[in-house]
C-alpha cells in the first residue's frame, strides 16, 4: 500500500482460539453443525500485549470450583452463560485490524491445522 510518504499504520492482531463442549454420544461438534456449546475463548491482543481468557464452567463444577480456578490467572473472566461470554469476546476484538485464528495440532492425526 502507498501512503504517500507516510508511515503505514501498525495493524491491531488479535489472535484466538475457542473451545467447545463434548458430547459423550454425538463427539464434538462440527462447523455445519455446531450442536456444542461454547465453553472457553482465549484471545490475545497485540497492541495491548495482553492475553484474556473467557470461561463457562463445566456443568460438573460448582461456580465457587470455577472461581477458584478462574482466579489463579490473570485476566481470565468466568460467566454463567454462553451468551454473556461471546458477547464480551465481541467487545474484546473490536478494535482489530486483523483477527487470526489460532494454529493447533491434532493430536490423534498429528497434524498442524487452522481452527
Amino acid at each position: 500500500m502507498n501512503y504517500l510518504g507516510a508511515e503505514s499504520p501498525k495493524l491491531q492482531t488479535a489472535f484466538f482460539d475457542i473451545e467447545v463442549d463434548f458430547d459423550p454420544v454425538r463427539g464434538f461438534s462440527r462447523p455445519e453443525d455446531p450442536f456444542n456449546p461454547v465453553t472457553a475463548i482465549s484471545v490475545y491482543l497485540d497492541w495491548l500485549d495482553k492475553l484474556v481468557t473467557l470461561v463457562v464452567p463445566p456443568k460438573s463444577y460448582s461456580w465457587e470450583t470455577a472461581e477458584e480456578i478462574c482466579n489463579q490467572y490473570e485476566n481470565c473472566y468466568l460467566f454463567e452463560r454462553e451468551e454473556d461470554m461471546l458477547n464480551t469476546f465481541l467487545d474484546l476484538i473490536d478494535d482489530a485490524d486483523i483477527l487470526r485464528r489460532a494454529i493447533y495440532r491434532d493430536w490423534e492425526t498429528d497434524r498442524k491445522s487452522v481452527v
